[in-house]
């Protein structure tokens, strides 16, 4: 017998009613899911009306998942078994995944306000929404049906923190370290983790690696270091094999990268971090990426509740529902269509940008990395001050970029302020193209010079320039220097003195606390050089970055001759690292992305 959409959400309601609480206050629904057509049209039916609601913003804010798609039907412990996994999500702070599921039921597909995560994610939350509540059905055979409301419950005792550090379990990788006075010191070491993991091999990685070193520590005072980036025994025993041979051939020869090892087994012979200091560099925009962030929250999520304690609006600061994404259909278009969606909002792009940077610095900083300075590529300036707590106020310009058109359309989308500072009517095409191209700057700033409305945006590195402006004449510029643009999108019309038409409002925007820590060096690009952060010095830092041309190149060296040899990029991908390669070269350095 099986149950009607009218008993379905009978118990919908009795459940709402008698936990005094509104659909829209749940964020995950556990569902019978039965995989049964007619079971399934009949929730799909109930589900849909029930939970429909009209968001502001039009982006889903409610998951679906059902325990059966990952372990089967149950029988009559099927309900229990949901109970269980609810609980547990509710507990672990995790969005549960259903991983097979592709394309909604049509009934399903109407109500925008569901969606159905594909990966296991942080369970991010406005904290005006309450607290986390999850609701759960199940169907009997004789066609009856019951739904419960669930609610998290906070404990701050040692064991929950414990338990909850990694609820996907143990990983599927492990770091690995072995530390030396020398090279013949280093070949013990190397011994002593093979002989180590061999008696172990039995045990997941991740077990080993924290079992080594709980007996090896950290040992600072040794001049040289090694490590090991390993998926399991065999893994090991090939880069400790490979360690080996490289250092009896010749121990003053670095390892680090290129097949088969890459960036899996890393020695120096001549080490940076005792002499050498230690920049956090943030990128700019542009570097985006779908799925950005969500194996923090899952792998590390105290670090998001971390920042959930200290954020009002944080799923909506990180775009979450932009960038994990949140959506209903995954059939085969659903990257090129989520791409566009995440792009069209470019609040989202800003701030979701900015958050990330706050995420991998929280991150980087668990294991005890701490840097001398801080240098921001653009919008990465701004990261870097969100990120190391300089600025703290997060819900107050997430508020400020809600009311404000400056990202929305005056430096994008429509890109009126081009449009004003070019004398353009409002049915004229702005045109707005921005790219790569690979000349040297002096080349590239005699052409921009010959061209109305082409600019020379950004300096990257020797021989490599961002430029921008109005289409045909950015096309002009490049065709007289021989080059090819690699385009960019996403990117607002910053860096030119286009921006000088909203320069008010974009300092403004940009005044907020300011509070720098006190052992670190900021570095300004408008200066060139590091600065004392300042209320003020910061909101005309950025303003000035944003009216004039960004010199990556003058920075990058600037912060080498104050003594920086190791670069950590933050943030998505790893553009700063490969620039800061390009500018360096051959001077002693090491750049590496975090992400």
């Amino acid at each position: 017998v099986y149950c009607t959409e009218k008993a379905y959400t009978t118990a919908l309601e009795r459940a709402y009613d008698d936990a005094a609480c509104k659909p829209e206050e749940v964020a995950y629904v556990e569902t019978h899911g039965s995989g049964l057509p007619k079971e399934d049209e009949v929730e799909a039916k109930a589900l849909a009306t029930f939970f429909k609601r009209d968001d502001k913003d039009g982006l889903p804010a409610c998951a679906l998942g059902s325990v059966k798609s990952v372990v089967g039907h149950t029988g009559c412990v099927a309900g229990l078994v949901s109970l269980a996994k609810t609980a547990l999500s509710l507990y672990q702070e995790v969005l549960p995944a259903m991983p097979s599921f592709e394309v909604p039921l049509s009934a399903l597909d109407a109500n925008s306000n569901l969606h159905v995560p594909k990966r296991a994610q942080y369970w991010y939350r406005n904290k005006d929404e309450g607290s986390r509540k999850a609701g759960l059905s199940s169907m009997s055979i004789d066609g009856t049906c019951v739904h419960l409301v669930l609610e998290e419950h906070k404990s701050q005792s040692v064991q929950v923190v414990t338990e909850r550090r990694q609820p996907l379990g143990v990983r599927k990788e492990a770091l690995f370290t072995v530390e030396g006075a020398d090279a013949p010191a280093l070949m013990k070491e190397l011994g002593s983790l093979q002989s180590f993991v061999s008696e172990r091999k039995n045990a997941p990685i991740e077990t080993i690696a924290r079992h080594w070193f709980a007996k090896n520590g950290q040992k600072k005072d040794e001049r040289f270091g090694m490590a090991l980036v390993a998926s399991d025994c065999k893994n090991v025993s090939e880069l400790i094999d490979r360690a080996k041979s490289s250092l009896n051939q010749n121990p003053e020869e670095a390892i680090s990268g290129g097949p088969p090892v890459q960036d899996r087994l890393f020695y120096s012979p001549r080490p940076l971090g005792k002499e050498g200091e230690l920049a956090f560099v943030f990128p700019g925009s542009g570097n985006y990426y779908l799925g950005m962030g969500l194996n923090i929250g899952v792998q590390w999520p105290e670090v998001l509740r971390k920042l959930d304690d200290e954020t009002g609006h944080l799923r909506d600061i990180l775009a979450i529902r932009r960038y994990a994404p949140w959506r209903q259909d995954w059939s085969a278009e659903w990257k090129t269509n989520a791409r566009q969606s995440l792009v069209d909002d470019h609040n989202a792009l800003i701030y979701g940008h900015v958050a990330y940077g706050m995420m991998m610095h929280d991150l980087v900083r668990t294991f005890d990395i701490n840097p001398q300075a801080i240098i921001g590529y653009s919008l990465g300036e701004t990261a870097g001050y969100f990120a190391t707590r300089t600025w703290t106020e997060r819900d107050e310009m997430y508020a400020r970029l809600g009311k404000s058109s400056l990202f929305v359309s005056d430096l994008l989308g429509s890109c009126d302020a081009a449009r004003k500072a070019w004398g353009l009517s409002d049915s004229d095409d702005v045109n707005w193209t921005l790219g790569v191209i690979e000349r040297p700057a002096e080349e590239v700033r005699e052409a921009v010079s010959k061209v109305d409305k082409a600019y020379l945006l950004i300096v990257n590195a020797p021989g490599e320039c961002v430029v921008g402006g109005y289409g045909p004449a950015v096309q002009e510029m490049v065709h007289s220097l021989g080059a090819t643009m690699i385009p960019l999108d996403g990117v607002s019309t910053v860096h030119c003195e286009v921006a000088g038409q909203v320069a008010s409002a974009y300092r403004e925007l940009h005044l907020l606390k300011t509070d720098p820590p006190k052992d670190r060096r900021f570095y300004s690009h408008s200066l060139g050089k590091s600065y004392e952060v300042t209320r003020e010095g910061a909101a005309d830092s950025i303003l000035n970055n944003a009216l004039d041309t960004i010199d990556f190149t003058k920075v990058i060296n600037e912060a080498y001759n104050d003594g920086v040899r190791l670069f950590v990029e933050l943030g998505p991908r790893h553009s700063c690292s490969r620039m800061i390669g390009k500018i360096l070269g051959e001077k002693e350095h090491i750049a590496r992305t975090a992400c």
